[in-house]
């Protein structure tokens, strides 16, 4: 099994912007990463987002994080509201919380 393949892929149509939209929880907490016209296209990118961003971690020797999700566990794209915390990531310094508000 390739590393890319642990982590559980979501594509669930989204009716405010008529689009599919692509989700991997353990590797993009924040939400939908992707979108696409159809759920093949939407996928597709979702496994390149996916593939990229292993590779990504691994070159930069960074340990993998454990896939928690699960299958019918949580709905995982929800309602795409807003949650007011951003996640912003550093090359160098890796993730970051910073929860702030819009003004």
């Amino acid at each position: 099994m390739k590393p890319e393949d642990r982590y559980l892929k979501f594509v669930q149509w989204h009716d405010a912007d008529n689009l599919y939209v692509g989700c991997c929880p353990d590797l993009f907490p924040w939400g939908g990463v992707c979108h696409g016209a159809s759920e093949e296209e939407t996928y597709h990118q979702l496994c390149d987002l996916v593939r990229e961003e292993v590779a990504q971690l691994l070159r930069d020797g960074k340990e993998l994080p454990a896939p928690g999700t699960r299958p019918m566990r949580k709905q995982c794209c929800r309602n795409l509201l807003f949650s007011g915390t951003f996640i912003v990531q550093d090359k160098i310094l890796g993730p970051m919380n910073f929860i702030g508000h819009l003004a």
